[in-house]
């Protein structure tokens, strides 16, 4: 399945990095340092509030202020999840 990463955020000018992806796995990398919690406490905070699962970026070595969303799945899957991570953004009380 391919995607049109530039519909679901603008990269333009970004400087992003793109990496090989296993087979199956479609990872998006969400920078949470702005919201000035830890990615593990916003995970948390993430699934108890909407029921979305994602991966804190701590355990994945240095990514301690990101969040991982694997988007290898339908796009109304994405959208759903999209959704949700804005629903449980909006109501930390920061």
């Amino acid at each position: 399945m391919k995607y049109n990463f530039d519909e679901v955020i603008d990269r333009t000018g970004t400087n992003s990095y793109k990496w090989d992806i296993a087979e199956g796995e479609l990872p998006m990398w969400l920078d949470c340092t702005s919201l000035g919690i830890t990615s593990r406490e916003l995970a948390k905070h993430i699934r108890k509030s909407t029921g979305l699962y994602l991966s804190s970026g701590d355990i994945y070595g240095s990514r301690e202020c990101f969040l991982r969303m694997n988007i290898a799945c339908p796009r109304a899957m994405v959208q759903d999840g999209l959704e949700r991570l804005l629903k449980a953004v909006r109501t930390l009380s920061l």
